[in-house]
């Protein structure tokens, strides 16, 4: 019983630990510089093998943000697994996954790279297992392995290709020559191809329609793996574009992919999101909305918003699944209840969002049209909000003083932190692309992205009253996730039988 316990006491204590030297990692970049440390390297059957660490300012902050969300779950995970007979299995396993995330950001080449991605998932597989009795968590396992496994192929043959192209599997040398204009307008095609590969591997590592339909299946695992997964792992796809960035400099496709999936994503698990009375579920098609915000952001080529993004949603969904229990007892309580809103607000809304693309266009010849776009949605999703108050419960004067104060608070915070942000990722990543004015794809892609929103807007102000006929059919099929899940048992069960 002794040695059983001595397993999970150890990992949690190496995890305490973990943070301190994180944060070290991101003060001495502050102050010093990026660093490398190169463990060791040879060469397997032609191909270089090298092992070592890029300590720079999207390294460091992601490796902090990794491991001091990983100290909270484990040490929730301590009292909630307490009695557990796998107790020692969970830790186990998050010890793999954390450690493979943790190499993940700090590869300083692709092959460490793709091994860490993979190890990922492995680790995830794992411990949704935790209940391997359960027939529900074998099929969602089942899912997320075969979802895994058709991004690893993506991503393993855009290794090859990459090597092929460049000649090296080192960052520093791949994104050197992927940056310069003339190798970029010599191999148009070929990066355009690449980038197409791996934002495929984003798109199902970070559960994009129509991809997603594995995430809301893994709630047969306990809440910490749940938190794990959502805060940390899902957050993968978002990582591997902001990282490998300067390989799309000069690629149009993988953007246009990456912003329309984004929109859809979002458009649609926010839809699903809505029609959801399972708090669980509910939390789960929200993360599938908001990695949908993640890769829009990523395909805009907004990276510095989408690294916001990632560790904002990371430390809120961590939050909100290990607090699930006070997220009932206060959704009880007496409060304000969101309500649809008249058809000449959803035009005004429309005309904004589409009138902010179309400045963006033109403001600085275009340069700032990933920037306008987001902030389109974010406007829209803002002024969306129409809520009925109980009647006497307060002073709808402070009420709506206190959100008007705590909004400008937190738009002057959200604006420096993503500035700051910026300013740490200008020289790791591509800046944003180059446009051509209204008759460029970005431009193009954008309007397609925006009228998703839109589209899905409407839609959400009709399921939030569900009169007419359509809406209620249509509240149905949404409530069972348009019965994806169903759909893929099915499917898989052909192509994969249990034993």
């Amino acid at each position: 019983m002794q040695a059983r316990r001595l397993s999970p006491k150890l990992i949690e204590g190496l995890l305490q630990i973990l943070p301190l030297f994180a944060l070290g990692s991101f003060f001495w970049c502050q102050v010093y510089g990026a660093f490398s440390v190169l463990l060791f390297q040879f060469t397997l059957a032609g191909l270089p093998v090298r092992v070592g660490f890029e300590f720079n300012a999207l390294s460091t902050i992601l490796l902090s943000m990794v491991s001091l969300l990983s100290l909270v779950i484990a040490r929730y995970s301590s009292r909630y697994l307490d009695g557990e007979d796998r107790q020692a299995y969970f830790f186990r396993y998050m010890a793999v996954t954390v450690s493979a995330v943790g190499l993940l950001v700090l590869s300083d080449n692709l092959l460490m790279f793709v091994i860490s991605w993979c190890l990922t998932s492995f680790g995830i597989h794992r411990l949704l297992l935790y209940y391997p009795q359960r027939l529900p968590a074998q099929a969602a396992a089942k899912k997320k392995l075969f979802v895994s496994r058709i991004g690893d192929l993506a991503l393993l043959i855009a290794l090859g290709a990459t090597y092929r192209m460049f000649g090296t599997l080192e960052f520093e040398g791949i994104f050197r020559m992927a940056t310069d204009p003339v190798f970029g307008s010599a191999h148009a095609l070929q990066l355009n191809l690449l980038g197409c590969l791996f934002a495929a591997a984003a798109i199902t590592k970070s559960a994009q329609f129509p991809f997603h339909f594995w995430l809301p299946e893994t709630m047969e695992t306990p809440t910490p793996v749940s938190a794990l997964m959502h805060a940390g792992v899902i957050n993968a796809g978002g990582f591997l574009i902001i990282r490998l960035s300067p390989i799309l400099t000069h690629a149009v496709w993988p953007h246009a992919v990456l912003t329309l999936i984004g929109a859809l994503t979002a458009a649609y698990g926010g839809l699903v999101m809505i029609t959801q009375n399972d708090i669980k579920k509910k939390l789960a098609y929200y993360t599938i909305s908001q990695m949908g915000m993640m890769i829009f952001a990523c395909g805009l080529g907004a990276y510095s918003i989408a690294l916001l993004h990632i560790i904002a949603h990371s430390f809120y969904k961590a939050h909100a699944f290990l607090s699930t229990g006070e997220v009932v007892r206060e959704s009880r309580k007496s409060s304000a209840v969101l309500t649809s809103v008249s058809s000449a607000h959803f035009l005004a809304l429309a005309g904004l969002g589409l009138s902010l693309v179309f400045i963006g266009t033109v403001y600085a010849g275009g340069a700032y049209l990933a920037y306008f776009t987001y902030a389109a949605v974010m406007t829209m999703a803002l002024l969306a909000n129409k809520a009925a108050f109980p009647q006497g419960a307060f002073s709808r004067v402070s009420y709506f003083s206190l959100v008007a104060s705590y909004l400008g608070i937190g738009v002057i915070l959200y604006a420096a932190v993503e500035l700051y942000f910026n300013a740490q990722l200008r020289a790791l990543v591509a800046d944003s692309r180059d446009v051509a004015g209204f008759g460029s794809a970005q431009f193009i892609v954008n309007v397609a992205a925006i009228a998703i929103i839109v589209g899905a807007t409407f839609v959400a102000f009709k399921l939030m009253e569900a009169r007419a006929a359509w809406a209620q059919r249509l509240y149905v099929h949404l409530w069972n996730g348009t019965y994806f899940g169903s759909t893929t048992d099915r499917w898989l069960n052909r192509l994969w039988p249990s034993h």
